[in-house]
């Protein structure tokens, strides 16, 4: 977060809680990236995952986008991220079922 002023980075941080370690240790038996449109966001400025292998994890996804960003780019760039959520969310309403 360090995209943010010291105040908003405070309120975030106030706001963190713990996180189970164990999704990253259980086998994946259906990657929904496989067979549903996603999205990636590979933020350049991260310092938490190299944005090299942003960039390999990227390519499963269906598109991908960089944002000048560091680890906690939902974060820095709301205006961005509320964008990309509404025109995903107005791209499937639009999309015709299949």
């Amino acid at each position: 977060m360090s995209h943010l002023g010291r105040r908003r980075r405070a309120n975030h941080i106030a706001r963190l809680v713990p996180q189970t370690m164990a999704p990253g240790h259980q086998p994946t038996t259906d990657a929904a990236w496989r067979h549903r449109p996603s999205t990636y966001v590979v933020c350049t400025e991260d310092r938490v995952m190299h944005p090299d292998l942003q960039r390999r994890f990227a390519t499963r996804a269906t598109r991908a986008i960089t944002w000048r960003s560091d680890h906690g780019a939902f974060a820095s760039h709301e205006h961005e991220t509320v964008d990309l959520l509404h025109r995903l969310a107005t791209a499937s309403r639009l999309a015709p079922a299949g």
